[in-house]
């Protein structure tokens, strides 16, 4: 079943957070969603499967990086921020369990929307709240 595609999810330099291994990050779950996006044929299930299983253990891995940032520049909202991380995984986990399961024929557009929103949000919003640049006009204590 040969789908029409989303438009491609390219990194852009407004979703630098200042922090090199992050971005870093950013950029590889940015190329891992793109790969699903420009998929010749969205139902492809081994093709789909790898992808998704590099989708969950790099969000796992860039989330324990992140984390440890955030603790070692003491970053106030390390909880909240651990919360939506656990969320976020969990979804993934969800959709590629179901793929996997059978339950999902092919990837489909929504979910592809639903990934790019989630990482553009993530990264634009939360993420930003971490950024060295933003944080240094914050008042800290010597």
């Amino acid at each position: 079943m040969n789908q029409s595609h989303p438009a491609k999810f390219e990194w852009g330099d407004s979703m630098s957070v200042g922090v090199e291994a992050l971005d870093r990050d950013h950029r590889f779950l940015v190329t891992l969603i793109d790969r699903l996006a420009s998929m010749d044929d969205l139902g492809n299930a081994p093709e789909v499967e790898h992808v998704l299983d590099d989708l969950v253990r790099y969000t796992e891995e860039h989330f324990e990086r992140e984390e440890e940032y955030m603790r070692a520049t003491d970053y106030p909202d390390l909880v909240r921020h651990q919360r939506l991380h656990e969320e976020m995984v969990k979804k993934i986990e969800k959709l590629r369990m179901q793929f996997f399961l059978g339950e999902k024929e092919h990837i489909g557009h929504q979910t592809l929307d639903f990934l790019i929103h989630w990482l553009q949000h993530h990264v634009l919003g939360e993420d930003m709240k971490y950024s060295p640049q933003r944080r240094q006009g914050e008042a800290h204590p010597r």
